[in-house]
Formats: C-alpha cells, sequence, structure tokens
C-alpha cells in the first residue's frame, strides 16, 4: 500500500479527528505525561530522535533533542511539524543513512502491514548505541490475536 494510499484512508475515516481531537487542556496532560516517559530514554539533550507514526507530534514536539524527525504515512500535520522545528518524512527510505539515538514508536506498531520490514529499516536507522522505544496498547483478554 502506498504512502498516498494510506494517507487517503486515514483521512476520509476522520481517523485523525477522533484519535487526536482532544481540547487544549486534555493535549497538554498526554503531552506532558508522554515527555515525562519518554525523557528517560535520552541520553542527553544533543540527542537526534526519530519518531516513526508522529501523528501530531505530542511526543516528538517537547523532547529536548538536537535534531527531532518526524515519519507518518500521512501528511495531515505535516506543516504544522515544519513550523514547530520538525523534520517531517512520509517514508523511511527518506532517511537512508542517517543514524538516530533514539527511535520512538508509540502506538504504531498495531497499525504496520509489515512490521518486520520496518523494523528491519529502523534498525539500520540506529546509531550503534541508539535506543528503540516501542509501546503498544494493552491488549484486552477478550481480544485474541490471530
Amino acid at each position: 500500500m502506498t504512502t498516498s494510499t494510506q494517507d487517503r484512508i486515514y483521512s476520509s475515516t476522520g481517523y485523525h479527528e477522533q484519535k487526536h481531537g482532544f481540547s487544549p487542556e486534555v493535549s497538554e496532560f498526554i503531552t506532558r505525561y508522554r515527555i515525562n516517559k519518554f525523557s528517560a530514554f535520552l541520553k542527553n539533550a544533543n540527542s537526534e530522535i526519530l519518531e516513526v507514526g508522529v501523528g501530531p507530534g505530542w511526543n516528538l514536539i517537547r523532547l529536548p533533542a538536537h535534531r527531532r524527525v518526524g515519519m507518518d504515512v500521512t501528511l495531515t500535520y505535516a506543516e504544522r511539524l515544519r513550523g514547530q522545528g520538525v523534520e517531517f518524512v512520509s517514508d523511511l527510505s527518506q532517511l537512508s543513512g542517517q543514524h538516530f539515538d533514539l527511535v520512538i514508536l508509540s502506538h504504531v506498531m498495531e497499525h504496520l502491514l509489515e512490521p518486520a520490514k520496518v523494523l528491519e529499516q529502523i534498525g539500520a536507522l540506529l546509531k550503534p548505541d541508539g535506543e528503540l522505544l516501542v509501546i503498544v496498547p494493552l491488549e484486552s483478554p477478550a481480544r485474541k490475536i490471530s
């Protein structure tokens, strides 16, 4: 599936409005919570961070870093992120040859069509001492995974 196809699917279903359409107060609460959680994985303020599935950038915008790169298959928040100092890409191949101290996938793995392939791509983007932070939703006992 191409990026433009995925962008059309997410845009036509109102996904972003449903998942990210919170009041400013709720968005601020979520941002503070995540920043506290993710900051523990930062080695220093000179870090280079990549967030795959960046969405509106709640995690990335306020993390202390020398360089912030956000990747998402949809372009919904691209201009907003660029305006806040985040480099935006729509495909990991655009980062070929670059390396990051920290790569974040927060609630993204469950959306990937080829998670193993994406993890291989991310492995090539990590610095030798870099870290990968993956957060996935907790499955309820009633939900079965095939």
